[in-house]
C-alpha cells in the first residue's frame, strides 16, 4: 500500500433494520463500527493480530495505534472510516431539514453566506458541518474544541481552515442524501472502498 495515501472504507448497514428497533440499530451500528477500525487496521497492515494490536487513546478520547491514525464515523444508514499514516478525521451526516438559526452557533459569518449561495441550502449546510468536524476529529480533539472557534477557507479547491492550512479537507460522494469529509494533512485520496456487513465481520473475527 502506497504510504502517505487516505485509505477510506464505507459500509452501508440498512440491513440492520430488519425487526430491530431504532435504540437496538444504533447499537449494532456502533459495533460495526467498532470492527471496521480493525478491518482497516488489517488492511493497512496485516501483521497486525489480536495478539500484538495495541489501541492506544489520546487526550480527549481519540484512538490510535503507532505509525497510522484512523477514524470512524456513522450517520442513517452509513458507518464510514478512514486511515492513513498521518492525523485523520472523518465525518458523515444525513441531510435533514433544520432550523438554520443554529449556524449562529455553530459558523462563521463567511460560513453562513456560502450555505445561503448553495443551490441546495442543506446540504450546503451539512458539508460545512462534516467538514468542520473532519478537521476537529482529525486534530484529536472533537467537541472538546468549539465548531465557532475556527472558520473554513473556501478559496482552496479542497477547503482548509483559516488559522491551520496544513490540514485538507476533501469531500466524499458516498450517497446524495449524505454529506461526508475526510480530513487530514495527507493530501493523496486512495480508493474508496464499499463493504458488506460479512466481510468487515469475517476480518474480525480473527482480530478480536
Amino acid at each position: 500500500m502506497v504510504k502517505n495515501v487516505i485509505d477510506v472504507y464505507c459500509v452501508k448497514c440498512d440491513v440492520l433494520k430488519n425487526n430491530n428497533r431504532r435504540v437496538e440499530y444504533k447499537k449494532k451500528q456502533s459495533e460495526i463500527a467498532k470492527k471496521l477500525i480493525y478491518y482497516m487496521i488489517n488492511k493497512k497492515n496485516p501483521i497486525y493480530n489480536k495478539e500484538n494490536l495495541s489501541i492506544q487513546i489520546g487526550k480527549y478520547g481519540k484512538p490510535y495505534i503507532d505509525h497510522f491514525f484512523f477514524n470512524v464515523a456513522h450517520s442513517g444508514d452509513w458507518v464510514v472510516g478512514a486511515i492513513a499514516n498521518n492525523n485523520i478525521g472523518i465525518d458523515i451526516e444525513k441531510h435533514k431539514k433544520r432550523d438554520f438559526d443554529i449556524c449562529k452557533s455553530f459558523f462563521s459569518k463567511n460560513e453562513q453566506k456560502y450555505i445561503i449561495t448553495c443551490s441546495d441550502v442543506f446540504k450546503g449546510f451539512y458539508d460545512v458541518w462534516v467538514a468542520k468536524e473532519s478537521y476537529m476529529k482529525a486534530i484529536g480533539m472533537g467537541f472538546y474544541k468549539d465548531m465557532i472557534s475556527f472558520e473554513l477557507d473556501f478559496l482552496y479547491e479542497n477547503w482548509r481552515v483559516s488559522s491551520n492550512n496544513k490540514y485538507v479537507i476533501q469531500s466524499i460522494d458516498i450517497d446524495p442524501s449524505y454529506s461526508c469529509a475526510v480530513c487530514s494533512i495527507d493530501k493523496t485520496m486512495g480508493v474508496i472502498t464499499y463493504l458488506e456487513i460479512n466481510e468487515v465481520e469475517g476480518c474480525c473475527d480473527s482480530l478480536l
